[in-house]
C-alpha cells in the first residue's frame, strides 16, 4: 500500500519532484507553454505567475537543490543560467530577478529556477 511507510518515505514536495524529473527527461514536449529547451535544460511559464513574465527554467538531471549538485553535473546550471540568457535577450529584460529555493521552502523538490521580471512597454 502506498501510505504505509515503513523505511524511506517520500513527502509530498519530493513526489511532486521525482514525477516532474521524470515529465521533464522524458516527455518534456507535452510541458505546455515552454518558452525555449536545449539538450540540458527547459523554461515554461509558470502556472500561477507572481509577475508580468515569470517563467521556470528547469535542468534536464535529476538534481534535487543546489547541495545536490555533483561535479559532474556543472553543465547542466551552465546551460540553465544560458538558457536564461537567451531569454532574457530575446525579451529585452532589463529588471528581473532569478530566484531558486531550498528544500525547506520548495513546493517541488527539484532544483528549478524562476525567472521574473515586469515587462516594460
Amino acid at each position: 500500500m502506498l501510505n504505509k511507510c515503513e523505511s524511506r518515505c517520500f513527502n509530498t514536495n519530493e513526489i511532486v519532484g521525482l514525477l516532474a524529473s521524470i515529465g521533464i527527461q522524458k516527455a518534456p514536449h507535452v510541458i505546455p507553454g515552454i518558452v525555449g529547451e536545449t539538450e540540458y535544460s527547459i523554461a515554461f511559464e509558470h502556472p500561477f505567475p507572481q509577475s508580468a513574465v515569470h517563467y521556470v527554467v528547469v535542468p534536464k538531471k535529476d538534481i534535487k537543490d543546489i547541495s545536490d549538485i555533483g561535479n559532474d553535473e556543472h553543465i547542466f546550471i551552465t546551460d540553465a543560467f544560458n538558457l536564461m540568457r537567451i531569454i532574457i535577450e530575446r525579451e529585452k529584460l532589463v529588471e528581473y530577478k532569478i530566484v531558486t529555493n531550498g528544500p525547506g521552502v520548495q513546493q517541488m523538490g527539484y532544483l528549478h529556477f524562476h525567472l521574473m521580471a515586469e515587462k516594460e512597454f
